[in-house]
């Protein structure tokens, strides 16, 4: 498939972090009253990519690619499913993965556009909102608006969800990051960098964010955008005698929704009268409830636990069939 310059927007996301929000999810230039939701899920340098070319309100994607371990018999493999839904004033998305019997040669390989070590196992989810509000009110000619956003993201680090990861197949915990903003104007109105550490505590990361006043002209159209982008990959394996075979997998989910925009007037007093119409139809008055929930990924954990543990009865078994590697698989995993 040939890669559009979104296509290799996104993938220079991927690499390289979090960069370019907007040209990664699809538009270079304001598209106003446009919902963009996109993913990729990689194992090495074989992706599979939505929503890149056209606006779609929603995504989703099953990802599986069998894993070749050397071992006779014995296949390992990589599972993830993704999803990502936007509207006007919300913007989701919900990813997860397992990977069993992997092998370390799963960070060796290269490609032109990634230099060499940096092909692990990869989820990259984003999805972005975008409308275009005009404002009225009797007597009003100019004035200010601030924007309330609520932001709610977590994940599960897989090790937490095997259970401790201390025994059958030594664990290889992911990376999670979050990056989230919103813009009215063309004006910053809220923004977050969010890495494993905060979105692994307990209940996920839960913020509310208020705007500065930001200025619009009554009867001008302006722009508000919100959007998220979510990034799960294997850390690299640095230990210098690595298992033959790991296990890895995770849960990542993030929420954005803008729950209200504050009118104000020139001298900054609340306009209580004001109109607000959107190119989207959507009704931006009303004020929604925060969402629901830190990371609906986290119900995901049982089904990761249980696959780990269907992957370590095999390892096991496997372990038993191969009496002559046993001793030297548990020197390696630290527990013999």
């Amino acid at each position: 498939m040939e890669r559009t310059s979104a296509h290799r927007s996104f993938w220079r996301l991927a690499s390289g972090g979090m960069i370019g929000i907007a040209l990664a999810l699809g538009a270079a230039e304001p598209a106003f009253a446009t919902f963009y939701a996109s993913s990729q899920l990689c194992y090495g340098a074989d992706c599979s990519m939505l929503g890149f070319d056209t606006p779609l309100p929603s995504v989703s994607d099953d990802f599986h690619r069998d894993v070749d371990t050397g071992v006779p018999n014995q296949t390992g493999a990589f599972d993830e499913n993704a999803s990502a839904d936007v509207a006007a004033r919300q913007v989701s998305f919900e990813v997860g993965f397992t990977g069993s019997e992997l092998v370390p040669s799963v960070f060796l390989g290269s490609t032109p556009e990634r230099p060499y070590g940096s092909l692990t196992l990869l989820a990259l989810l984003g999805a972005i909102g975008e409308d275009e509000l005009t404002i009225t009110a009797p007597g009003l000619v100019n004035g200010f608006v601030s924007i309330d956003v609520a932001l709610q993201a977590g994940g599960i680090n897989g090790c937490t969800a095997v259970g401790g990861c201390s025994t059958g197949l030594p664990f290889v915990s992911p990376d999670l990051q979050v990056q989230f903003f919103v813009q009215a104007g063309g004006q910053g109105a809220g923004d977050a960098f969010l890495d494993t550490a905060q979105l692994t505590v307990p209940g996920g990361f839960s913020h509310e964010y208020t705007s500065d006043p930001i200025g619009f002209v009554a009867g001008t159209p302006f722009s508000v955008r919100l959007g998220i982008t979510g990034r799960m990959d294997l850390r690299a394996l640095l230990d210098p005698m690595p298992p033959d075979l790991f296990l890895s997998g995770g849960t990542l989910s993030a929420t954005a929704v803008v729950e209200r925009v504050h009118v104000f007037d020139a001298s900054h007093n609340p306009v209580a009268n004001a109109s607000i119409s959107a190119a989207t139809g959507a009704d931006w008055t009303t004020t929604l409830p925060e969402p629901a929930g830190a990371a609906s990924g986290l119900t995901a954990a049982p089904a990761l636990w249980l696959v780990a543990k269907r992957r370590r009865i095999r390892a096991k078994q496997a372990l038993r069939d191969r009496p002559e590697r046993k001793d030297d698989d548990l020197r390696r995993s630290g527990r013999g």
